[in-house]
């Protein structure tokens, strides 16, 4: 009886050690989903440019019709490119450098980021067609853009706020060379969406990769 008592004692005082340090882990876990004021945009993107459609077409050509919506791709050059690959949480289909650059940042944050790894959804990458609310084709059209959801749900394009997981993805993408969306015009404002930057397409093109 005695020896029971004891061994109460310690696992009700185990308890009392364990409990409140799993509450308090619980309380602090982070909420990725949470909109917070996009950054300024002097503060991101250092050194990196959107590429315009323009440059796109004189890289790699036009990529098919210019369509409000997915159309098909139909440009040999960048077919021949194109790959479908699991890449960490996601499956994508696109240009087979940026899909290697995906992986590597993937693979980067699962190591670093846990919770927020098993978190990334896509919204898509490859789709011919133009930009929203413009007139000429989309850097998706050639699949070197990527849509970012976390936990399920988009972030709002055009209201000057991104999600807590899309600011923490930011500096993951950049060391690629990806340009952030969080940084076009407050009206364009689009924090889901990364793209290979223009430097980094002139540096495939440079090294032969498209």
């Amino acid at each position: 009886m005695k020896s029971n008592r004891i061994i109460s004692a310690i696992f009700g005082t185990l308890s009392l050690l364990v409990l409140p340090g799993i509450a308090v882990k619980q309380a602090h876990a982070i909420d990725y989903t949470r909109s917070i004021p996009t950054p300024a945009r002097g503060s991101i993107n250092q050194n990196l440019t959107s590429p315009d459609a323009e440059l796109m077409i004189r890289l790699l050509g036009r990529p098919g019709r210019l369509t409000e919506n997915c159309s098909d791709l139909t440009n040999p050059q960048v077919k021949r490119l194109i790959v479908t690959k699991d890449v960490g949480p996601l499956k994508v289909t696109g240009l087979k450098p940026a899909i290697e650059a995906l992986d590597r940042i993937f693979a980067q944050v699962k190591q670093d980021k846990p919770d927020l790894y098993k978190q990334i959804g896509t919204a898509g990458m490859l789709c011919v067609r133009k930009v929203r609310g413009g007139s000429n084709f989309s850097n998706h059209s050639w699949g070197t853009a990527i849509d970012i959801k976390i936990n399920r749900e988009l972030d709002e394009r055009g209201d000057g706020k991104t999600q807590v997981g899309l600011n923490e993805l930011y500096p993951y993408f950049h060391r690629e060379g990806f340009y952030w969306g969080a940084g076009y015009s407050r009206a364009r404002e689009d924090s889901m969406h990364f793209e290979a930057s223009e430097e980094l397409m002139r540096r495939w093109k440079a090294q032969n990769r498209i």
